[in-house]
């Protein structure tokens, strides 16, 4: 499916997400609203269903909004946007069709149909405040990081909110680079530790600082 998913784990970015897709609508990015979805999973509550949601889709979009390293626990208050993460990476991989089931000597009628395939989905992670939970995607297909969530507004910005201000702007420039409006570049402005099986930071280092990508066309 070409159709791409939006998901969001923030309620009170409910606005921002929104806006963020018209931007791709009236940018030409894509040719209607139709092609791009939101959905919202705010609490660990929501995570089965928006993976089975997911289903539909070609590329999911994962926005997640670290606030601290305990943040990286799935158990945690915010950890839940990691075990969805998780999921979504682990349900995109495509499955084999299941056998069908022989029928018996003495089953009546046409054998059932096997059960169809499913299909590889994209899973793009958007890390959209502290950097170092981009170290929670490592087996997503692409990262974007948007570092800071405040702007100041220019002068020029009368009509920018204090809300407005606080995070659409590099979440939008994220969607769009995403969706193929710039060719991504930009480099980590911190060294990034790995995590590991008990969900903390440990000793190694999984992104030096000044990684990324400096020129996409080399």
């Amino acid at each position: 499916d070409g159709r791409a998913l939006i998901v969001y784990t923030r309620a009170d970015k409910s606005k921002l997400v929104q806006t963020a897709r018209d931007q791709l609508v009236s940018r030409s990015i894509v040719s209607s609203a139709s092609q791009v979805d939101i959905v919202a999973c705010t609490s660990a509550d929501d995570v089965v269903k928006t993976v089975e949601w997911s289903r539909s889709y070609g590329t999911i979009l994962v926005v997640t909004e670290m606030f601290g390293a305990s943040d990286l626990d799935p158990s945690s208050k915010n950890g839940y946007q990691y075990a969805l993460l998780d999921a979504l990476v682990a349900d995109a991989r495509p499955q084999p069709a299941a056998p069908a089931e022989s029928e018996d000597a003495e089953g009546e009628g046409d054998a059932p149909a096997p059960a169809p395939a499913t299909p590889a989905r994209r899973i793009v992670h958007v890390s959209a405040n502290l950097p170092y939970d981009v170290a929670c995607s490592t087996s997503a297909d692409a990262t974007l990081a948007c570092f800071g969530t405040h702007r100041l507004a220019d002068a020029g910005d009368a009509d920018v909110t204090a809300t407005t201000a606080t995070w659409e702007p590099t979440l939008a420039a994220a969607l769009r680079m995403a969706f193929g409006e710039n060719a991504p570049m930009g480099t980590c402005p911190v060294t990034v530790p790995s995590i590991n099986d008990q969900h903390t930071f440990d000793s190694q280092t999984l992104y030096q600082l000044g990684a990324g990508i400096k020129d996409w066309g080399a």
